[in-house]
């Protein structure tokens, strides 16, 4: 199965049974991580980073050379250099998340933001 077919598959079993929003990240971070590993430099996802200044983004993207080799950790104080997410639950309307005060903030901040409600993405870059 692909990944994306195994996204797809996760969120439809969490929606199935009723769960909330945040009950998709594990899915989104392993969609993510897969698509990452076949960038140049590699993308890795992160769940709740900390927060650097603009509130704790859903998720941070990291690239590979942020990463500790030995720990497999994100190295302390390090931005996602690869941008943050916004994440929403499906029905969600993208048109006003992407111009929210939250994600004003984080283009601020990181530079890009994924706004995404499980369905759609968007890339909103500075």
């Amino acid at each position: 199965m692909s990944a994306l077919e195994t996204y797809l598959t996760d969120l439809r079993t969490l929606q199935d049974a009723g769960t909330d929003e945040t009950a998709g990240y594990p899915a989104f971070k392993a969609l993510v991580d897969s698509v990452g590993d076949a960038l140049k430099p590699r993308v890795h996802c992160l769940i709740h980073p900390a927060g650097l200044g603009a509130g704790i983004p859903d998720a941070g993207f990291f690239t590979a050379d942020q990463i500790d080799k030995k720990t497999k950790a994100i190295k302390q104080g390090q931005l996602p250099t690869a941008g943050i997410a916004e994440i929403k639950g499906p029905s969600a309307n993208l048109d006003k998340i992407q111009v929210s005060d939250q994600v004003a903030k984080y283009l601020v901040r990181y530079g890009q933001v994924l706004v995404t409600n499980y369905r759609e993405f968007r890339l909103v870059v500075r």
